[in-house]
């Protein structure tokens, strides 16, 4: 008797077909994991700001535009730009940068500081589902 070894075509094919149809979707989900990952990432970079902005451009009435008072750097992995206003409602911004949906949407992260003292966060052309938890 003749004693038959592997796998026939369409058990590969089958094969093939299951293992496309899970990467169609694991696909896109995996990229909005990345991307919001990214602005998460992004907003941990500035965020170490915001105690510095109070105690040195509020207490001290420093007026300025330079970021490194705050101690952070210009430009971060995660962000291509870091900018600020030191007004009493002032700001921190980064200009996201790293995946191409975000780069080339301009898409822009800022830390608000509202006239109660305290902080909100707002997006500029990012999806609602890559934001961080707690931003706008």
């Amino acid at each position: 008797m003749r004693r038959d070894h592997g796998f026939t075509l369409i058990e590969l094919m089958i094969v093939v077909a299951i293992i496309a149809i899970l990467s169609a979707i694991a696909l896109p989900a995996y990229q909005d994991y990345v991307i919001r990952s990214r602005t998460s990432a992004a907003l941990a970079e500035i965020a170490p700001g915001k105690a510095t902005f109070e105690s040195l451009v509020l207490l001290e009435s420093l007026n300025t535009n330079d970021v490194s008072i705050l101690g952070l750097p210009q430009s971060t992995q995660h962000c291509s730009v870091i900018s600020m206003d030191s007004s009493g409602t002032g700001f921190i911004r980064c200009v996201l940068k790293g995946h191409p949906r975000l780069v080339s949407n301009n898409s822009t992260l800022t830390l608000n500081r509202l006239n109660s003292g305290e902080w909100n966060c707002v997006t500029e052309n990012i999806e609602a589902r890559w934001r961080p938890s707690h931003c706008d």
